[in-house]
């Protein structure tokens, strides 16, 4: 089963992907735009992954990857943050109910919030 929706994730607030696949009272997955220490300003761009199990890792082609090829590519290319992302750049993840997650950046805000064309994939 694939669920898909545009979302935000805003610095304010992180986002559990998990609760759109279902009902679910678990931590966030993801979160953007950390506060930079030196400048005390949101960086834009930025991604991080917040809840415990949870793995970003950035889709190194143009192409649009499908289930298997996130499911495959996110576990040895995991990283807790991806800095400086730009519009279309495509984020394979897994949460932290290990469900396979696409995220397509649409657009980048000022306020530091990230609109992205989301899939989740069902277990």
């Amino acid at each position: 089963m694939t669920l898909q929706e545009y979302g935000n994730i805003h610095p304010e607030q992180a986002k559990d992907f998990d609760a759109i696949a279902r009902s679910a009272d678990e931590a966030a997955d993801f979160a953007a735009g950390d506060v930079e220490e030196t400048t005390g300003q949101r960086s834009v761009g930025d991604l991080y992954a917040v809840g415990e199990g949870v793995q970003i890792a950035l889709w190194p082609e143009r192409r649009m990857p499908t289930y298997e090829d996130c499911s495959r590519h996110v576990g040895p290319n995991a990283v807790s943050e991806l800095l400086n992302l730009h519009e279309r750049d495509i984020v394979c993840a897994q949460t932290s109910e290990q469900r396979i997650v696409r995220l397509q950046v649409i657009k980048l805000t000022d306020d530091a919030s990230l609109q992205a064309k989301v899939v989740v994939w069902d277990q």
